[in-house]
């Protein structure tokens, strides 16, 4: 067991790790990518799909698609329409069945699919969806929570989609930034499904890095993870310099090793729990 996952599981015994998922998570379930979808955008808007791709940046082209067609209610309906999996489907990939074991009592996820949500019912675990600061009223501690920082399809009006979108959340304030930063003081987060070219996640990992600075004592920060579908020994040095340590994955299938990543994270966890139960028990007998 390497240092880094033996810290990991005895965190996630002690209930300490906020699970954090990205795309690749859904793409295990046959979900395009960030590019792929764009180019399919492109054609909505009269455009050949890689001819498209190549006339800005992402954020660029997804604000223009919004001018174009006065919204996204039309990338909603796109979404609703080709997004849909059964539970059975959901079910059928380690990747989420994995998630749902590992037993995370609060998730942050940026996807806008409902898949975690899906796999949650289909295993018969309770859980409360948190797409805005109205979700968070009168919320139950007797569930697992699912927070949508960049909003989910079921409400065109909080996903975090456009450039304009993008630049208003880099300001960190949204109530639902509150609450990830006010989390993420006291437990390690734990990243899965991230491209670390992604500068949505670098750049919360570089914001809660500036948080703990401005701490009293910042040095009593939990360190947080991320699993790497490959080394990368650039990538790795800039993670750790802001309290991320990586984790690669074991072989090139990247579903297939951050499922079993999980499984055996979750059974690390749990003969942790039981040695310390044991210890508890074998001191107060003497």
């Amino acid at each position: 067991m390497t240092p880094a996952l033996e810290e990991l599981s005895e965190k996630l015994a002690k209930g300490q790790v906020i699970l954090f998922v990205g795309a690749g998570v859904s793409m295990s379930l046959g979900l395009p990518s960030y590019a792929a979808l764009i180019r399919e955008l492109g054609e909505h808007v009269g455009f050949d799909g890689p001819i498209f791709e190549g006339f800005g940046d992402y954020l660029t082209l997804a604000e223009y698609y919004h001018l174009e067609m006065s919204g996204l209610l039309k990338l909603q309906r796109h979404l609703q329409t080709n997004w849909k999996k059964s539970t059975k489907e959901v079910l059928d990939s380690p990747v989420h069945r994995a998630i749902v074991e590992l037993g995370c009592n609060l998730i942050y996820t940026t996807n806008f699919d409902g898949f975690l949500e899906q796999a949650h019912r289909g295993l018969n675990q309770r859980y409360r969806t948190i797409r805005s600061a109205k979700d968070l009223v009168s919320l139950p501690s007797d569930r697992v929570h699912i927070v949508k920082l960049h909003g989910d399809i079921s409400s065109p009006s909080t996903m975090v989609f456009t450039e304009t979108s993008y630049f208003e959340r880099l300001s960190f304030e949204a109530p639902l930034d509150v609450k990830l930063r006010a989390d993420a003081l006291g437990k390690s987060l734990l990243f899965i499904g991230y491209s670390l070219s992604d500068i949505n996640i670098r750049y919360l990992i570089f914001r809660l890095q500036r948080q703990w600075e401005k701490e009293p004592i910042p040095e009593l920060r939990p360190k947080s993870y991320v699993f790497m579908g490959r080394p990368n020994a650039v990538q790795s040095r800039v993670l750790r310099s802001r309290g991320v340590e990586p984790i690669v994955a074991a072989t090139p299938n990247q579903s297939e090793s951050l499922s079993t990543f999980l499984r055996d994270l979750r059974l690390r966890a749990n003969e942790y729990a039981a040695l310390q139960t044991s210890l508890t028990e074998n001191k107060s007998k003497k």
